[in-house]
């Protein structure tokens, strides 16, 4: 839980498989929920979502308006936008891009959503610029 926990090494049951482990507060993830890491003794993480109430889950609209940047990769100005890669497999895991003008073309075939240009960016990316913007990378509950 907090970095008291961490220090102290008090185990708890880990949600997902059962064991005992240290667990620790990750990201703040897009949909407002907080990444929780599970640490075992045989060196196993297992990782999962905790939202703060149910309304958190449950809203799933999205409200902010989008934050302007400079891209870490090309240095032109573009919109902050992500997704997540794979639902089924790792719910928790998001990606994050940069979308710049938009091009010739659309994406899907029933929903036609007009293609932009996006420079995808890596984790180390990300958290600097997360942390330029000012939210916490690593949070404790």
């Amino acid at each position: 839980m907090c970095l008291e926990m961490i220090r102290t090494k008090q185990y708890t049951e880990c949600l997902i498989c059962g064991k005992q482990g240290i667990e620790q507060a990750g990201d703040i993830l897009p949909d407002k929920g907080i990444l929780i890491q599970v640490l075992h003794d045989d060196g196993s993480i297992c990782k999962f979502v905790e939202y703060s109430s149910i309304s958190t889950f449950l809203d799933r609209s999205k409200k902010e308006t989008p934050r302007i940047v400079s891209c870490p990769i090309c240095r032109q100005n573009g919109r902050i936008g992500n997704f997540r890669p794979s639902k089924d497999k790792n719910f928790h895991a998001w990606r994050y891009y940069i979308e710049h003008e938009q091009i010739d073309g659309y994406w899907g075939k029933k929903n036609k959503v007009r293609k932009h240009r996006r420079c995808y960016l890596t984790n180390d990316q990300k958290n600097d610029l997360i942390k330029k913007l000012g939210r916490n990378t690593n949070v404790r509950i």
